[in-house]
């Protein structure tokens, strides 16, 4: 599910395949944005940008300018199968999981000026990128362990978020300088936990709690 202001993205099946759906925080204004046999699925969104992965082309990232209609491919023209996967889009930015290079790396498309660039490109898997304004967080594992990190798009520069310690961090959101992730912290279920970017990372246990939290979000 992505949302933006009043309106909500997520999968829906209408008959044998999953498209993207469009509709109001009411529930009354359902849209389907495909009628192709063929399945569209994790969807994201920002302002007039509606990201996805589309199984026509074997997995690969498309987008929609809202305003007129228009579907644009990024990835998979003339390549074979990579990986692309998980977009996460913020006003016209918009970045994902590749792994065209072997292993996963994040790339960051900009659909103003047509700039792709690769965030990351190393032996290590980079996966789960999400991004508000001119920061992108993800994780990367590094030996048995997964720590979150974050990239400065003006500064170019690269910081690892969680803390330095052998616990593992999943799953990122961000929203503004607050990054909320999830760690097993050697009990029985993993908590969420949020750091606040700065010039000293801090972090704040969200919750402590014996059933297992999952998939966090922040907003506002």
């Amino acid at each position: 599910i992505a949302m933006h202001g009043d309106t909500i993205y997520y999968q829906g099946q209408r008959y044998i395949d999953t498209d993207i759906v469009t509709n109001s925080l009411r529930g009354d204004d359902e849209e389907y944005l495909f009628a192709e046999p063929r399945m569209q699925f994790s969807p994201a969104c920002s302002g007039d940008l509606v990201a996805w992965v589309d199984e026509d082309t074997w997995g690969d990232i498309w987008y929609r300018r809202l305003p007129t209609g228009t579907n644009v491919r990024l990835t998979g023209a003339g390549e074979g199968w990579a990986g692309q996967s998980r977009p996460a889009v913020y006003g016209t930015k918009i970045v994902w999981q590749d792994g065209r290079s072997g292993n996963l790396d994040i790339r960051m498309h900009n659909a103003a000026t047509g700039l792709t660039l690769t965030i990351t490109d190393s032996p290590r898997i980079d996966e789960r990128p999400a991004i508000w304004d001119d920061t992108i967080v993800w994780q990367r594992l590094e030996g048995a362990y997964w720590k979150i990190m974050s990239y400065d798009i003006n500064t170019r520069e690269e910081t690892q978020v969680s803390p330095n310690e052998y616990y593992s961090y999943e799953k990122p959101a961000i929203w503004e300088n607050r990054v909320v992730y999830v760690s097993y912290r050697g009990g029985e279920n993993y908590d969420v936990f949020m750091s606040t970017l700065g010039t000293r990372t801090v972090e704040t246990r969200i919750t402590n709690n014996p059933s297992m939290q999952w998939m966090p979000k922040i907003y506002d």
